[in-house]
């Protein structure tokens, strides 16, 4: 599977992390484990930032939500509530160390030390899951 053409595609906003009727956007909006696994810290901060300001703020300066990635901000913003016990301030921006450090490795460590079975914590463990396989499958970065 390939994405498509995004600018193309009917409904196109340009700040939508996952876009309605491309092919590859849709199957990462099902499945969040491997969106997870693939955004980079880039657009991973831009997810953030647009679940903060959709839910937190109402903000019209959202546009247009896709369906796409509708549930990837969902999830997002319930890591955001859960991070916010934990002393990270709930302002819109992930703290400036890299995604899995910073944010996914610490929601994922909070997930599987509990029995919950909501949504997020769900996607958290299956998130683990996924980046280990992508771990053990994908060539490391080469250092700068």
């Amino acid at each position: 599977m390939s994405h498509s053409f995004h600018e193309a595609l009917d409904g196109f906003d340009p700040a939508q992390i996952l876009v309605d009727g491309c092919p590859e956007c849709e199957d990462r909006g099902r499945n969040l484990p491997v969106a997870l696994a693939h955004i980079d810290d880039q657009r991973f901060a831009a997810a953030w930032k647009r679940a903060y300001d959709l839910y937190a703020l109402d903000s019209p300066s959202v546009g247009r939500v896709s369906d796409a990635e509708k549930p990837l901000l969902e999830v997002l913003w319930g890591i955001q509530c859960v991070l916010q016990r934990f002393g990270v301030p709930l302002n819109g921006t992930p703290p400036q160390r890299t995604v899995a450090t910073a944010v996914l490795l610490p929601a994922i460590r909070i997930a599987e030390a509990t029995t919950c079975e909501c949504g997020c914590c769900m996607y958290l463990r299956q998130a683990h899951q996924q980046l280990e396989r992508v771990a053990n499958v994908c060539p490391p970065r080469e250092a700068a």
